[in-house]
């Protein structure tokens, strides 16, 4: 019985070692960590076919090639950075045809790279792999940074294209702020509107605001509030505005937060839905200047709808008084 245990020690202490050794290995850029793959999958980007190829099931597309899809496309050698941004339109010429194969889809094609590049696609990191010195993103994983990613399994088609092409950014005006004479005002310190198609009413301090809705990088939508920018800023409602700025993350504030350590406070006072669905995650950044101060409500929990798709916006702060009002834009 002895000698069984100890061999089943012994088992488990070269096991163990192997691990260890396994875990002390780390590839370094330049190794090869894959193989990539043909495609019969027809990509495009903001309309026009891109070239693409498969790693792990995924499609991959050229950074490099992207700026004739309407990209900017910077490389800068002492950060180890690609930085990929999608600008109104291409400026490089059209974009280049794609060479057809008679490879075989599923066909190796040759190895990838692991990388210390840190590739960028609108500000924020994305997964990307090195293949003969170029690089290649995830075409599936640009869906996450607000782009409009569609597959279609009959034709295999993946069509992709930019928040701005999509009509996922925009600002559209809820209401413009009354301009009233004098230069203090309390208010409520309260205030609720409710957004239609067809007008918008409001409670409480909301007749002393500009309001709003909109988004400006297709991945959350945002309501803004804010004073009038040729009223003093005495005339703005100083009580709503300093209740919303116990609970802003960052801006002209001497505390900074993460917005994660504010959902709960911001919740305990503040509501939005959006036709129908009620958001649980809403960040409130404060800024001001030039006579005016903002208040930006970021949802970070609601998919981004489309303007021309929004039927209802709800939105509640505090208790306002219940007397209803109508709230007027000039848009």
């Amino acid at each position: 019985m002895m000698k069984k245990e100890k061999v089943i020690f012994c088992a488990v202490l070269v096991s163990a070692a192997i691990r260890l050794s396994a875990a002390a290995v780390q590839a370094d850029p330049g190794d090869v960590a894959g193989s990539y793959y043909s495609t019969d999958i027809v990509t495009s980007v903001n309309g026009s076919e891109i070239d693409s190829i498969n790693i792990g099931g995924n499609t991959l597309i050229s950074a490099e090639d992207m700026i004739y899809y309407s990209f900017n496309v910077e490389w800068n050698a002492d950060e180890r950075t690609l930085r990929v941004d999608s600008v109104p339109q291409a400026v490089n010429g059209a974009p280049p045809s794609v060479t057809k194969t008679d490879v075989p889809a599923g066909s190796v094609l040759g190895s990838y790279y692991e990388t210390d590049i840190v590739t960028y696609l609108d500000g924020e990191a994305i997964e990307a792999y090195n293949i003969g010195g170029r690089t290649y993103l995830h075409a599936e994983a640009m869906r996450e940074l607000g782009y409009e990613v569609v597959w279609n399994d009959e034709a295999r088609t993946l069509d992709v294209t930019s928040p701005d092409r999509a009509g996922k950014i925009y600002s559209s005006r809820i209401a413009d702020q009354q301009d009233k004479e004098g230069y203090s005002y309390e208010g409520d310190g309260a205030m609720a509107f409710s957004y239609t198609p067809e007008g918008t009413v409001g409670r409480g301090d909301a007749e002393r605001c500009n309001i709003i809705f909109g988004s400006d990088n297709g991945r959350e939508m945002y309501i803004r509030i804010y004073n009038l920018t040729n009223t003093a800023v005495s005339s703005y409602p100083q009580a709503l505005f300093q209740r919303m700025r116990e609970i802003a993350y960052t801006g002209n504030i001497p505390v900074q937060y993460e917005p994660e350590e504010r959902y709960e406070d911001v919740r305990a006072l503040a509501s939005i839905s959006i036709n129908g669905q009620s958001a649980n995650e809403i960040a409130v950044m404060q800024t001001q200047g030039n006579g005016h101060v903002d208040y930006i409500f970021t949802i970070q929990d609601l998919p981004v709808y489309r303007v021309e798709d929004i039927e209802s916006i709800e939105f509640v702060f505090g208790t306002p008084p219940d007397t209803v009002y109508e709230l007027k834009t000039n848009q």
